[in-house]
């Protein structure tokens, strides 16, 4: 778990040796979760900051008549609840679903964010890291609010390639989910955009195998 932690952002800069004393001090716990369990409903009231350990998690919005819009994939390192862990009794308008089984790091919200009786050297760093990840985070939103605010599904496709290839920083971008969440992840149709993505590789424009698109003409995707 450590070399996990390690590589999260909301750990970076603090030593291995803080590490154990820390999870102590910000009252940690670890919980399994099956494939398709949901971590969090839309209602609940949050209180902790999850890290994923192993596996993978989605973050989903449903809609009054049942559709579903994934707003964000997160795996191994990435943390999920720190947005709304700090609003306290307020309910979430999201749900958290665990796409594989996974292994989830809760950490007291409230507990992150105040310093502690014992004043641990890491945790002003760890406040400050809160600070850029929630930053990060709301980068991210952005980047997806480009993609929504394209007229057609073609459109869409090429400015969410376009950012993953500056992303992954390769002209070979791995999908994070599969053809129907990438469209539940666009708000577009599936059956639509996998005409497109035939479109697109018909005119060699992209290259589609399984979760793998490999990009063979920038002027397009760019543009």
């Amino acid at each position: 778990m450590k070399h996990i932690l390690e590589s999260c952002p909301l750990f970076s800069g603090i030593e291995e040796k803080d590490l154990e004393g820390m999870l102590g001090c910000l009252s940690a716990r670890k919980e399994v979760f099956a494939p398709r369990q949901m971590i969090y409903l839309n209602g609940d009231i949050i209180e902790e900051v999850g890290i994923i350990i192993e596996g993978e998690v989605q973050i989903v919005r449903d809609d009054f008549e049942g559709r579903r819009a994934i707003l964000a994939h997160i795996g191994p390192g990435g943390v999920f609840g720190e947005a709304y862990g700090c609003l306290a009794g307020t309910e979430i308008p999201i749900s958290v679903e665990c796409v594989r089984e996974c292994m989830v790091l809760f950490l007291n919200y409230h507990k992150v964010l105040t310093t502690c009786d014992a004043s641990c050297v890491f945790h002003q760093k760890l406040i400050e890291n809160m600070v850029t990840l929630l930053a990060s985070k709301n980068v991210h939103l952005n980047q997806k609010l480009e993609c929504l605010e394209k007229r057609t599904t073609r459109e869409k496709l090429l400015a969410y390639v376009n950012q993953e290839k500056q992303r992954q920083k390769s002209l070979r971008i791995k999908l994070p989910f599969s053809k129907k969440d990438l469209a539940d992840y666009l708000c577009v149709d599936r059956s639509g955009m996998m005409v497109e993505l035939k479109k697109l590789q018909t005119e060699g424009i992209l290259t589609v195998e399984k979760s793998w698109i490999t990009i063979g003409d920038e002027l397009y995707v760019d543009q």
